[in-house]
C-alpha cells in the first residue's frame, strides 16, 4: 500500500493562470518515462507471489496495471524501493492509524499558528522580513516549523488512506510509515535516501543509472556512478518543484528553488569526503552492526549537522513557496486565515 502519485487539486486565486499540478504532472512524466524508455514492466515487474503480467487472468492484469500505474514506493513488489520502512506487525489495527492521524492534526494545529502570526508569512512575502534575513535561532525555527508542517502534508493523507484501506486492499504488511526512522537522520545522505519519503526514488534512480551507465560509461557501484545518479536525482526534482513555482507566477525565474535541492548534493558530497578522511586518515573506524555502520557518539555529532544544514539552507526553498502563495494552500492556513476573517479568533 503506497501513496499515490496524483495531481493535488488546491483553491485557485485570480492571479494564478496554472495550478501547481503542474509539478505533480511533471513528475508523472517523469514516471512515465522509466516505464516506457527505462524499463520493461512487461517482463520484470510482478507482484511478489503472483505471476508475471504474460501469466495473469484479465482481472490479474488489470490490478497488476494499477499497482503499477498508482504505487509510488512499489512496496511487495519486484521494483520495491530500497531502505523503506519497516512493516507494521500483523497484530496492527485501524486504530494505531487514528491515533496517528490525532497525532498529525495537532501538531499541524501548532504549526499553523506559527505561520499565522508570522508577518511573512501572512503576506505571502510582501511584508515583514525575509527568512534568510532573521537572527540565526529564528531562522532555524521557521526551517524546522516547515520541514515538520511539509511532515504533516505528506504523511496525513497517507494515514487516512491506511485507515480506510487497512486490511481491505493488498496486505496488511505493505502499509509502511511514509518516512523512515529519524534515527537515521544522522547526514544528509541518511535524510534524504532513507529517512525522507521515497515516493520519487525508483523514476529518478531509473535516470541516474541511464546516464551513468549506459551514457557516459562508470563502472557499477563505483563513485563515479554514485555521484552522478546523486546530482541526476536532485537536478530532476528540482526542476519538478520549480515547475510549479513557474507555473504560478511566470514574472520571474525562481532560481532559488533549484538552487537549495542542488547544494544537497553538494553537501552529501562533502560528508562523503568528510567521512573518507575520518576513516582513512584519522583511523576512525565505525561498529558494523546489521550491516549499518555505528558511529556511537559520533551520530550525535551528524544529528547537529543536519538540523544546522536545513535551518541554514531551507530559507532558499521556503522563501519563494511563501511568494508564489503555496503556504495559503495548507488546510490550517485556509481555516485559520477563514476564521480570522469572521473575526471569530483575533491574533
Amino acid at each position: 500500500m503506497d501513496g499515490p502519485l496524483v495531481c493535488p487539486s488546491i483553491l485557485h486565486q485570480e492571479d494564478r493562470p496554472i495550478s501547481l499540478s503542474s509539478a505533480a504532472c511533471f513528475f508523472l512524466m517523469v514516471k512515465s518515462g522509466d516505464f516506457f524508455l527505462m524499463s520493461s514492466p512487461y517482463d520484470d515487474f510482478y507482484i511478489k507471489g503472483q505471476p508475471k503480467f504474460a501469466e495473469l487472468s484479465l482481472w490479474g492484469r488489470i490490478y497488476w496495471a494499477f499497482n503499477l500505474s498508482f504505487a509510488t514506493r512499489y512496496s511487495g513488489t519486484s521494483y520495491q524501493v530500497v531502505y523503506l520502512p519497516p512493516n507494521p506487525s500483523p497484530k496492527s489495527s485501524r486504530l494505531q492509524f487514528l491515533k496517528q492521524i490525532l497525532y498529525l492534526l495537532c501538531l499541524h494545529a501548532f504549526c499553523s499558528y506559527f505561520f499565522l502570526t508570522s508577518p511573512y508569512f501572512i503576506t505571502r512575502g510582501a511584508e515583514g522580513t525575509r527568512p534568510r534575513d532573521l537572527p540565526f535561532p529564528e531562522r532555524a525555527l521557521n526551517s524546522w516549523l516547515y520541514c515538520l508542517n511539509a511532515i504533516f502534508s505528506i504523511s496525513l493523507p497517507y494515514a487516512v488512506m491506511c485507515y480506510f484501506t487497512f486490511g481491505l486492499w493488498g496486505s496488511k504488511e505493505d502499509a509502511r510509515p511514509m518516512f523512515g526512522n529519524w534515527g537515521d537522520c544522522w547526514s544528509i545522505r541518511q535524510f534524504w535516501g532513507r529517512v525522507w519519503h521515497q515516493m520519487l526514488r525508483r523514476p529518478l534512480q531509473a535516470y541516474g543509472r541511464w546516464l551513468a551507465w549506459d551514457v557516459i560509461g562508470f563502472r557499477r557501484g563505483g563513485k563515479g556512478s554514485n555521484y552522478t545518479q546523486v546530482y541526476t536525482a536532485f537536478f530532476i526534482c528540482g526542476v519538478g518543484h520549480w515547475v510549479g513555482n513557474y507555473a504560478i507566477d511566470r514574472s520571474r525565474y525562481w532560481p532559488d528553488t533549484m538552487v537549495f535541492l542542488m547544494v544537497q548534493a553538494v553537501a552529501i558530497t562533502g560528508e562523503d569526503f568528510v567521512i573518507w578522511l575520518a576513516k582513512n586518515r584519522l583511523g576512525m573506524k565505525p561498529v558494523k552492526k546489521d550491516k549499518e555502520e555505528d558511529w556511537g557518539v559520533w551520530r550525535y555529532v551528524g544529528y547537529c549537522w543536519v538540523a544546522l544544514w536545513f535551518a541554514a539552507t531551507m530559507p532558499l526553498f521556503l522563501e519563494e513557496l511563501v511568494q508564489v502563495g503555496m503556504m495559503d494552500d495548507l488546510p490550517g492556513i485556509i481555516l485559520g486565515k477563514q476564521l480570522l476573517e469572521s473575526k471569530r479568533i483575533h491574533i
